[in-house]
């Protein structure tokens, strides 16, 4: 699943190249209709067409396109959903929906983006919403007063976010009788994290993700804290992880794959010693640590 810098990529590339544009049209395949879209797509239709995005934002994992009537559209990539960018190709409507020829059987949600402003020359571009295993969802928030307030599953109980969480903040959400996995991964606690930055954050830490958090020491809720940020801005640094269906709206992959020191790593030899990296279940997650450098009794 997409994580905060994965999403966060996004946003960095959407922001720049569809803020100020116009929805000038919209498709809603039969199965974004069926499993994407948890608003009536009338109803949907109503509140976006001819509408200007007035910017691109992130909250945690959730991708968020303010319209200048006030509406929000939601966006969730879950497992495997993609936000793709580009030019609208020169052919008939009838030809390119006609089979799959000409569109991804996976694209099921598209809007089109007009530059309207007087003098405007820039090409229409087509934001596609595109899903394997249709487990993303879209929503259209209406009315909206406060971004921090949306009604919306997931969105309204979300803890901080990880990049912006203070060391006091993070103090009091680490201290609980769960595992340092288990919190973590909680986005009620702390928003953004997933299991790829969990693990790492922690191996930077040289704190066990299996251990209570209330077993940690001042001193490793500290380095926590730090390696939380400091694995993250990585991640958005190299375009996030690329290690299943990600990419960027441009279809490329990130990189920091290349850089993980332990999630993924398992048999391999420690970055940091000779011993090998370990693969155990942890909260119901595959959860990779180095045993040496991350002693579950310390």
């Amino acid at each position: 699943m997409p994580e905060l810098p994965e999403c966060e990529t996004i946003v960095r590339d959407l922001r720049p190249a569809i803020s100020g544009r116009t929805i000038t049209a919209l498709v809603i395949r039969q199965k974004a209709e069926k499993h994407l879209l948890n608003n009536d797509p009338f109803a949907f239709y109503e509140g976006v067409i001819g509408r200007e995005i007035s910017t691109v934002l992130r909250k945690g994992k959730y991708i968020l396109l303010p319209l200048s009537n006030g509406n929000v559209i939601v966006f969730h990539l879950g497992m495997t959903g993609r936000l793709l960018l580009r030019p609208i190709p020169q052919i008939s409507f009838d030809d390119r929906f006609s089979g799959d020829d000409n569109i991804d059987k996976h694209t099921h949600f598209m809007l089109e983006l007009s530059d309207l402003y007087e003098g405007g020359s820039e090409e229409d571009l087509e934001l596609a919403f595109n899903d394997v295993r249709l487990f993303g969802e879209i929503w259209l928030a209406e009315n909206v007063q406060s971004i921090e307030e949306l009604d919306i599953p997931g969105l309204r109980g979300l803890g901080p976010d990880a990049l912006g969480v203070s060391l006091a903040e993070f103090q009091k959400i680490i201290r609980r009788k769960r595992s340092v996995k288990a919190i973590l991964l909680d986005q009620a606690n702390l928003a953004g994290v997933g299991n790829i930055y969990t693990d790492e954050a922690c191996f930077v830490a040289k704190v066990h993700p299996g251990v209570l958090g209330t077993s940690l020491t001042e001193e490793q809720q500290t380095k926590l804290w730090f390696a939380v940020k400091s694995v993250l801005k990585e991640g958005i640094h190299y375009r996030g992880s690329s290690v299943s269906d990600y990419t960027a709206t441009d279809g490329s992959k990130g990189s920091y794959q290349e850089h993980h020191r332990v999630y993924g790593k398992f048999g391999k030899k420690c970055v940091e010693c000779e011993s090998s990296i370990e693969r155990v279940k942890v909260s119901g997650r595959s959860t990779h640590f180095c045993p040496s450098c991350q002693p579950k009794e310390a």
